[in-house]
């Protein structure tokens, strides 16, 4: 009888339980840094794959990112004989890779290398027109800085052990990288197809800086005798000195005895060389 009571007290519990139904989320991502994301409202139910949303590249546009990686200083003691093998790490939106075919036995490394990374999809807003011009609104000229969404610029300094061991040394992160291109610095010339290729004059649009590998912050760069130098209060910190940003261009201009191959291997999307231009 007890049985019979407490199975008919349960039917009754289900019986007064009110009845919800899930609304389907309709979606329209802001950003295209955060995939997936939609041309159009999607209707997504609970249980969907990521596999049923794509990707639309509408309101994206073909750039690059030109970064001068210089020289670290101060760099944390990782090996026992108070030394490292010092590599690094570059993470540029989805774009990057570990750059150690020549590691720096030293704390205070010079690298002294140029790199160009990309094509790199960035955002910009709907309204905006590219063409072989730059950016347009209607027809008339805009600045871009405030129409793109340049990721920011993620650098790891990194202790080579053995094998394929790395260690952490610090990170740096430049968080609103320059747009580069600006009237004086780009021009126009010719590859070895015959066709013509935007090129920008790195060492003019670049502006070093120290960020600190401690935590998100730089200070400025200065020129002396002594050589690059930075604010007292940052003499003992750890720190990196790069200069680094974005341009509709993808190449940069070559020096006269500079001769860069600038076909990738299938896959590559990063050329290196070292710098001549003497900061």
């Amino acid at each position: 009888a007890k049985a019979e009571e407490t199975k008919r007290e349960v039917v009754h519990m289900v019986k007064t339980v009110e009845r919800v139904l899930v609304q389907p989320v309709m979606i329209k991502p802001g950003s295209v840094l955060c995939q997936p994301c939609t041309a159009e409202l999607v209707t997504l139910q609970v249980g969907d794959s990521g596999y049923d949303v794509q990707c639309c590249p509408q309101h994206r546009v073909q750039m690059w990112c030109h970064i001068d990686m210089l020289a670290a200083r101060c760099l944390p003691t990782a090996d026992p004989d108070g030394l490292g093998d010092v590599c690094y790490e570059i993470e540029v939106g989805e774009e990057g890779g570990l750059f150690d075919a020549e590691r720096i036995r030293s704390l205070n490394p010079t690298f002294l290398h140029r790199l160009v990374i990309g094509p790199l999809w960035v955002e910009v807003k709907p309204q905006v027109k590219f063409d072989q011009d730059g950016l347009k609104d209607n027809g008339k000229p805009l600045e871009p800085k405030d129409l793109l969404d340049l990721p920011p610029i993620v650098v790891r300094m990194l202790d080579w052990d053995d094998g394929d061991k790395y260690e952490l040394m610090g990170r740096a992160v430049v968080p609103n990288p320059d747009f580069l291109d600006r009237r004086g610095v780009v021009s126009v010339e010719q590859d070895v197809t015959g066709g013509s290729v935007k090129v920008l004059d790195v060492n003019r649009a670049h502006s070093p800086a120290w960020y600190s590998l401690e935590f998100e912050g730089q200070t400025r760069f200065i020129r002396s005798n002594a050589g690059a130098t930075c604010d007292e209060s940052w003499q003992n910190r750890p720190r990196l000195l790069l200069a680094a940003g974005y341009s509709f261009c993808p190449r940069w201009k070559t020096e006269k005895d500079e001769r860069i191959s600038w076909e990738k291997p299938s896959g590559k999307k990063c050329t290196m060389a070292r710098i001549h231009h003497r900061w």
